[in-house]
């Protein structure tokens, strides 16, 4: 019993650990712009769900969300999102590959025009 209760108390800490270092890797990345960066567009779904349920009208979650949708073949799921984008605020977001930033509601228009159109900062 002794040896249960100190792997426990041993294992515990370094399991908090461990969660710890996996919520700061999250928060580095809340729109998920490194991990899809990255191709990992399964651990970009992951957190963009999670911040969509903290902030379900944050314009960088839901373009960021419908981009991934999009490039993973649900591209209804992804216009919801594109669509719940314009009904949120409109703000200026940074956009890869431009020295210009771009209108949250600009990029979901083209979101919907044509699909998945790029992931935002």
């Amino acid at each position: 019993m002794k040896k249960v209760l100190f792997s426990i108390l041993v294992a515990a800490p370094l399991m908090a650990g461990c969660a710890t270092t996996a919520e700061r890797q999250a928060a580095a990345d809340p729109y998920g712009y490194k991990a899809i960066s990255a191709g990992d567009l399964d651990l970009a779904e992951a957190r963009l769900k999670r911040e969509a349920a903290v902030f379900p009208t944050e314009p960088s979650v839901l373009l960021n969300l419908a981009f991934v949708y999009a490039e993973t073949g649900r591209a209804t799921e992804a216009a919801t999102l594109y669509r719940k984008a314009l009904k949120a605020d409109n703000v200026l977001m940074s956009v890869p590959g431009s020295d210009r930033p771009g209108w949250s509601h600009d990029i979901a228009k083209m979101g919907l025009n044509r699909g998945a159109v790029f992931a935002v900062r």
